[in-house]
Formats: structure tokens, sequence, C-alpha cells
């Protein structure tokens, strides 16, 4: 049974110890246990309202339970059909509420989170809009009911945005997901955030009927398959779309975020934070501008004397791996971050390599990166939304197939140039922009800059302009240092203020 209170760890916990319960019915492959199981899910009509989620939980439990004779499964569908038809009217009847609700901005819009999709061409029963509409309109209801047994009301809409677009090409096989690269493949598409395949057996590893896979705090790159219950549907999508808002599983049965299936759109108020990223951050018009970005937060550098290090742990004096030039190794000093922001969302280019074990790079479109002229050997430095497939990098292993890396104890390795296999477009949470005495360094393995294109300069330009920095870092480090609660170090608002001043742009080198 559950409480209409408020949440109370007594009502809490009573709850969980029902759901276990009834999943355990169904797992005990007792007639007598299905029998139970039935006699609920089978309560016809309107059950009352404290027995409606407990349905609900008993529905689900039967996928768990020895196939039905077809006179109950026909009888167990029309339940089903039922249950959907109630969430569908609800989500219908709260239309007008969500003007009144709490998601209401000033301008009177509703905050909501538009989902673009793709099926692969081989797929023999793809999504269709009218169907996603339904899902996506059963998630929303739910995601806005409040149970009062660890649920909170998340006031969020989710809604398709465009049709259907086509994942892949006939024949390549990638309709069904049983590799890493595979599923890299599919998940680096750009046909849709969402990517429905035919089947998915490997997420991180090996399996089988996996329902959809997503990686944590990525947006837009979701992989999911069909599946019969529309409720069971609009779900999977709400909890794949969780994971790239960051939200890790959580182990009570009717979370949206449970492991496994569960029809159940509990949310907690730490999980509804979560979505409120996305939210804020899709309807934004372009998080990538206006401040002063470089590397995810999930980029790697590697420090001479403790090895790969993420780029936000650095300490001044570190000395980070870096290329004097095309191939000669060294070391460079960290000297400060030009800009940190942990829980800021960012665009980034993401520049695959042909090389198992290099790279990927992933830095802000504007950022410097550094390409090889094939015909001269000489690099150079360009916008990362100007490489090309096919064109030529620095870079050396950052773990190869036995777990090593390019680098020796002191943090130098031997670069080779290594092609572009592919460029895409990934959106993560936090950002860092590391300053070193060189000006570049090597990220994920790949020779960098930490200066980026902002008022049509260069690398070198920009480097210049760093100088009055770095001799501070060098006589007076204490200067040079960024404050902890500063998202933008203090020379880096001083030459953003200069570059705002009418014609100074047109000359002005600036980082970014």
């Amino acid at each position: 049974s559950s409480s209409s209170g408020g949440g109370s760890g007594a009502s809490t916990a009573q709850a969980d110890v029902a759901d276990q319960a009834l999943f355990g019915l169904a797992l005990s492959q007792q007639p007598r246990a299905t029998e139970q199981l039935l006699a609920l899910a089978l309560a016809v009509g309107r059950p009352p309202s404290h027995m409606v989620h407990a349905q609900d939980r008993a529905l689900a439990a039967l996928a768990l339970a020895p196939e039905l004779p077809a006179s109950e499964q026909a009888q167990v569908l029309q339940v089903r059909q039922l249950r959907q038809q109630a969430v569908l009217q609800a989500a219908s009847a709260q239309t007008s509420e969500f003007q009144a609700a709490t998601n209401v901005n000033a301008d009177g819009s509703v905050d909501q989170l538009s989902v673009s999709y793709c099926n692969h061409a081989d797929h023999p029963a793809p999504m269709t809009d009218a169907r996603l509409d339904q899902a996506l309109a059963t998630a929303t209801a739910l995601f806005k009911e409040d149970s009062g047994s660890n649920d909170e009301s998340c006031d969020y809409t989710f809604q398709r945005q465009g049709s259907a677009q086509v994942l892949g090409t006939s024949g390549d096989g990638l309709d069904v997901i049983s590799t890493e690269s595979e599923l890299l493949a599919v998940l680096n598409s750009n046909c849709g955030w969402v990517k429905v395949v035919r089947v998915i057996n490997y997420c991180g590893g090996s399996g089988t009927n996996i329902l959809g896979c997503a990686p944590v705090g990525v947006v837009r790159k979701v992989a999911l398959v069909r599946e019969d219950n529309v409720d069971a549907e609009g779900l999977t999508w709400a909890h794949e779309i969780g994971h790239n808002a960051g939200l890790e599983h959580y182990n009570t049965i009717g979370n949206v975020m449970y492991p496994s299936l569960s029809l159940g759109g509990k949310l907690t108020d730490a999980q509804c934070s979560h979505y409120r990223f996305i939210f804020d951050q899709e309807k934004a018009d372009d998080v990538g501008s206006g401040g002063i970005f470089c590397f995810p937060a999930s980029a790697t550098v590697y420090v001479a004397g403790q090895g790969v290090v993420p780029v936000g742990r650095l300490q001044p004096g570190m000395r980070v791996a870096d290329l004097q030039d095309e191939t000669t190794p060294r070391t460079t000093p960290f000297i400060a971050y030009l800009h940190r922001a942990d829980a800021m969302w960012a665009d980034f280019v993401e520049l695959q390599l042909e090389q198992a074990g290099y790279g990927p790079l992933k830095a802000t479109p504007e950022h410097y990166v550094f390409v090889v002229d094939p015909s001269s050997g000489r690099r150079r430095g360009v916008r990362a939304d100007a490489v090309q497939v096919g064109d030529l990098v620095l870079a050396t292993p950052t773990a190869s197939t036995n777990g090593s890396t390019g680098f020796d104890a002191a943090g130098q390795a031997a670069a080779q140039l290594v092609r572009v296999r592919a460029v895409g477009r990934v959106r993560e949470r936090g950002i860092v922009a590391p300053l070193t005495e060189s000006g570049t360094l090597l990220v994920n393995g790949v020779l960098s800059s930490c200066y980026a294109d902002v008022a049509a300069t260069s690398h070198e330009l920009s480097h210049t302009t760093m100088a009055p920095l770095r001799w501070l870092h060098q006589h007076f480090p204490g200067l040079a240092a960024k404050e902890p609660t500063e998202e933008l170090h203090w020379y880096a608002k001083v030459l953003m203020k200069l570059v705002a001043l009418p014609g100074v742009a047109a000359v002005l080198p600036v980082m970014q």
C-alpha cells in the first residue's frame, strides 16, 4: 500500500517493500503467485486511487512471470490499454494547467524539451510521429504526477521536434548494435537526438534485449529499441534522456531511472533538477557563445610524474605534456585557468581519429587546433569547426590495448601524424580553459592551442597577447592566479572588455 502523504521515510519504505514484493511474486514463477498478480492487475474500471500504482506495478511485474494463457493475455492487454488511456486523458486534462504551473516563464512560454529522432533505414517497425507524440505525452503526465511516495512533480513537457529522419543506410548493419564501434557509430550520428534501432546487444559491455543506451552527461546521444507498450516506450525515452542529463541508475522500483523496465515515472527533487539543466540549455539560442570556452571537463592531459589527469584538476607549476615542434616532445608549466565552469553546458566539435587509441579531441568551435600541411610538414592553427575529415593532426596514444599511454615518466612522448576519421558535434556539461607557458598542450593526446578565434586572430597573435600574464606568473605567481570563486580569470575579463571597445576588435587578438 502507499500513503497519500508527502513522502515520509516510513511511507517511502512501505512503497519500496510493496514494489519488491510484487516483482518477487513474478520471479517466483509459481502459479499461485501469478494468480495473485493477475487479480491485482485485472482490477479493471476505476480502481481506488491508492491502488492505481500497485496495479501498474503488477502489470509491469507480469512481464517477468511465466507465459500466460491466451485468454488472460488478452485481459492483461485490455487493462494496459485502459491504463494507457487514463494516463493520456490525465495528460490532456492537465494541458490547461500547464499555463499556471511553475514552468511558465515570464514571457508566457512553457518549458518544453523538444526531442528529434531517426529510425534506422532497415528497421521493420520504425517509430512514427503519432506514436512518439503518444509516448511523450505519457512520460510528461507521469513526470507531473506526485504519488506522495519518494516522488516529486517535475513540471516539464516532452515534445517531438520535427518528423522522423533516417539513420544510416540499408545494409550497413547498424540496425543491430553488437560492438563498441557500432554503438559509437549510431550515437555519433547527427540524424536526431534519439536513434531508433532494431536490437541493442552492447552498451558498455555485451548483453541481450537491452532497451536503450546513452552516455551520462552527454546530450543528444541516445540509442534505443521499439517497445509494444506505449507507456513503457515513453518512459524508456525519458530514462535514456535522463542519462544524457547526468543521471545514473536509481535502485528503487518505479523510479524513472530504475535500471530495468518499471512502469513508473517517480522522480526525486535532485533528479528533476538534472532534467532542468537540459530544459534550460536546450532552449538557449547558443550556449557556446558569449564566454571563454575551451575543452570539456571530460578531457584529460598527461602530467609529468603523475600520469593522466583530468584537465580540470591541474595545479600551477604542474608540467603538462606538449610538443616543441612537429616531432620534439616537451613539457610545459600550467599557469592558470582562463575560464572554468563545472555546471555550464557547451557545444563542442568532436574530432575522431583513424588510429585506435588516439583521441578523440573535443573543443569549442572557435578553439584553435593544429593541422599539418602534408606538403610542407608544418603545422598551423585552425578553428576546430574548420577541421575536415582526412586532415592530419599531431597525436600520441592516450591508451593502447594494454592500457598504457604513449608518454614516459617525464610526461614526454613522440607524436605522429594521424588522420581525422570523423567530425561531429556533442554537448557536454563542464568547460575548462587551461593556459600553459607555451600556449600549447596535448589534450587527449592531440596537440592543441590554449586559445581561440574571437576577433579574426591567430594562435600566434593570441599567444603574444598573453605575454603580460606569463610574465606575472614567472615573477609574481600569486597575481597570475585565478580566484577560485570566479569563473573567468581577471586577465581574461580585462581583454574581453578591451575587445568590446569600438575599433579594438579589429586589431586586438583575444584568446577564448
